[in-house]
C-alpha cells in the first residue's frame, strides 16, 4: 500500500487570494467549526464546484470535492436556515451512500446550478461587492449573485514527491500522476 496524499491546488482563480470572501472549501469548514456565530450572519454563500488553474492540462475529478461540498452546505444550512447557499456545478457525483448528502441538502434548500465548461462563472468586485456571474444551462439565462462568502471546491493535486518514490517502489503512476490502484 502507497499513501502519499495530495495538496489542495491554491492558484489565484476567481480572486482567491486577492479578497477574504473567497476561499476554499477546507478553509470553510475550518472557519464553521471554529466560528458559529459568523455562519449565522450569513445571507448568501455562493460554492463554484471543479476548480482548476488555468496551467492544469489534465482534467480529473479530485473525488471528494461534492462531497465535502454538500457537508459545507448541510452545516450552513443547519446553523443558519435562511442563508442562500447556491452551489455552481458542471459535474456533481456524490459516490455510493454519499447521494444521501445531496438529497439533505436539497431539502434544506441548497440550490444547484450546472453551468458549461466553456462558459465558466466570472468573479469580479463591483463596487466593494463581490459578485459572481454564471449562464445557468437550464435556465438559459444569466444570473447575478453577491454573496458574503464564495467558496471554491480546488482540485486534489498529486504530491510532488511522487515521481521519485513511483520509479523507487517500481510502482505506475497515473497520467495525472497519482499512483494507480490494484486492480
Amino acid at each position: 500500500m502507497v499513501a502519499t496524499g495530495g495538496y489542495e491546488y491554491k492558484g489565484h482563480v476567481y480572486l482567491y487570494g486577492q479578497d477574504p470572501r473567497v476561499i476554499t472549501q477546507l478553509e470553510l469548514e475550518k472557519r464553521l467549526a471554529e466560528d458559529v456565530d459568523a455562519a449565522r450572519r450569513l445571507k448568501q454563500v455562493v460554492m463554484i464546484q471543479c476548480v482548476k488553474g488555468p496551467e492544469q492540462k489534465i482534467p480529473y475529478c479530485s473525488r471528494t470535492c461534492c462531497t465535502n461540498t454538500m457537508k459545507n452546505a448541510i452545516t450552513i444550512k443547519r446553523m443558519n436556515p435562511d442563508c442562500q447557499v447556491y452551489v455552481l456545478y458542471k459535474d456533481l457525483i456524490t459516490y455510493g451512500f454519499r447521494e444521501e448528502y445531496y438529497t439533505e441538502a436539497r431539502k434544506r434548500g441548497v440550490i444547484f446550478l450546472r453551468y458549461d465548461e466553456e462558459d465558466p462563472p466570472q468573479v469580479q468586485i463591483n463596487y466593494g461587492r463581490l459578485e459572481v456571474r454564471v449562464k445557468d444551462v437550464i435556465l438559459d439565462k444569466p444570473l447575478t449573485f453577491t454573496p458574503d462568502l464564495l467558496a471554491l471546491s480546488m482540485a486534489t493535486m498529486p504530491a510532488e514527491s511522487n515521481p521519485v518514490l513511483a520509479k523507487l517502489l517500481d510502482v505506475p503512476l497515473s497520467s495525472e500522476g497519482f499512483f494507480m490502484e490494484a486492480t
